[in-house]
């Protein structure tokens, strides 16, 4: 795909191809063998550029102020390697695309690994508050009835969709019986510990889920980098 732009004349009469912004369009054309963007203003999206079939990329200055020159910055090209045509020069190119594309995949866990976290704990602390503040109103073994019929109601129904009414039915019976067992209780701190119960399993469950992508990221791109003459800050 050649959008670059080379021909002097038209240039100096400020005449080019106006390709600007991302290259997210070009995302799924796993058979792309050669890109040229020089001279464009297409300044981001590297990191959905598809590597598998790429064998020449281009992305020089050409003229002043295009925005391509974001990119070349990116990979750190001067302008001679951005725009050569060398074999040698263009593997390299590549392998310096691939590198930055595991640099952000790795920023972009970073950050998703982060807000789990910081979702994991909050919801930590939302549930063991409302544990705290009825506690005083039951019974140790009614405490730990509710909280145990509560996690096999959630795992109940992400396992078996089927059962859902009838666990949460069984659990609504458990519910009322507390209610008339402990006079001070009432329905409404109990639907605030199973909710924050809820939520506290669903960000522990994600963020468990999280854990095992980010460490299987970090294992590929601790390999790509290794093999790898760039280093990306």
């Amino acid at each position: 795909m050649l959008l670059g732009d080379y021909e002097e004349k038209k240039l100096s009469q400020n005449i080019y191809n106006r390709f600007y912004g991302s290259l997210e369009p070009l995302k799924n054309l796993i058979f792309l063998a050669e890109l040229d963007i020089s001279g464009t203003d297409i300044n981001n999206g590297l990191e959905l550029l598809p590597l598998d079939n790429l064998r020449r990329f281009f992305c020089a200055r050409i003229r002043a102020g295009a925005k391509v020159e974001e990119i070349k910055n990116m990979l750190n090209l001067s302008e001679e390697e951005a725009e050569s045509e060398e074999i040698k020069v263009n593997r390299e190119k590549i392998s310096k695309i691939r590198v930055y594309q595991f640099y952000a995949i790795r920023q972009r866990n970073n950050l998703a690994m982060q807000q789990a976290q910081n979702n994991f704990l909050q919801s930590l602390n939302q549930y063991t508050l409302a544990v705290r503040r009825i506690r005083h109103k039951i019974s140790l073994n009614g405490l730990f009835l509710l909280i145990n019929s509560q996690t096999n109601a959630v795992c109940i129904a992400s396992l078996f969709p089927q059962f859902l009414q009838g666990a949460k039915d069984k659990l609504n019976k458990i519910k009322q019986d507390l209610i008339e067992e402990f006079e001070d209780l009432t329905r409404r701190e109990i639907d605030i510990i199973c909710r924050t119960q809820i939520n506290f399993i669903n960000h522990r469950n994600l963020l468990y889920q999280i854990s095992h992508r980010w460490q299987a990221a970090e294992t590929l791109i601790v390999q790509t980098s290794n093999s790898s003459a760039i280093l990306i800050n």
